[in-house]
């Protein structure tokens, strides 16, 4: 699967910016169209998945 493939499955539950629950238990998507600035959030030990963004 590539990068944009991913990055467009999960726009499909993420159809919006900021945090989706899913169906799936504990799995949350988080979508921010634009980093102007850092986003500050306490959240437990994760994985971060980093799907689609500026390559330079």
């Amino acid at each position: 699967m590539s990068h944009d493939s991913l990055g467009q499955q999960i726009a499909r539950y993420a159809d919006r910016d900021g945090i989706v629950d899913t169906a799936i238990p504990r799995l949350t998507l988080v979508r921010w169209s634009h980093a102007d600035e850092p986003v500050h959030m306490l959240q437990r030990p994760a994985l971060c998945i980093i799907a689609q963004g500026p390559s330079g």
